[in-house]
């Protein structure tokens, strides 16, 4: 495990699917502590098994609906309390991006990754303003 992200907080959207996962995994093994979010209980507890296999520390919020408002703002609390920070937040859009590459239209999905994406970081805006080396 390498030490690059030692003592940070990363918040990681949609972990029990494959680019959650991978992003969990590689921020994890980089010494980060990952706060995981899926819709998908299973999926999302199978990560976090995978995470600690490896040796890494994740927690996560399962069933979460990012679109909900109230959810966004309980993932930051279990962030904060878990871990009393989080410096970095890491949403999965490249299916937003690669349709937007590709020339095709927003469909309901793309609008509401990109709901999810804005409305975490809303909630995430005054955690910001108290954490050195976050990113909105």
């Amino acid at each position: 495990m390498s030490s690059r992200l030692k003592g940070k907080v990363c918040v990681i959207a949609a972990t029990g699917g494959s680019m959650g996962r991978a992003s969990a995994l590689v921020f994890a093994r980089e010494g980060a502590k990952v706060v995981g979010c899926d819709l998908n209980v299973e999926t999302a507890e199978a990560t976090i098994e995978l995470v600690h296999g490896a040796g890494g520390e994740m927690i996560s919020m399962h069933p979460c609906h990012l679109t909900d408002p109230a959810d966004c703002q309980s993932l930051v609390d279990l962030a904060l309390g878990s871990f009393g920070r989080s410096d970095n937040r890491h949403a999965v859009r490249a299916r937003l991006l690669g349709g937007a590459a590709l020339g095709i239209e927003a469909d309901d999905d793309v609008v509401a990754a990109v709901t999810q994406v804005l409305r975490l970081r809303v909630s995430l805006r005054p955690v910001a303003e108290n954490c050195d080396g976050f990113a909105l």
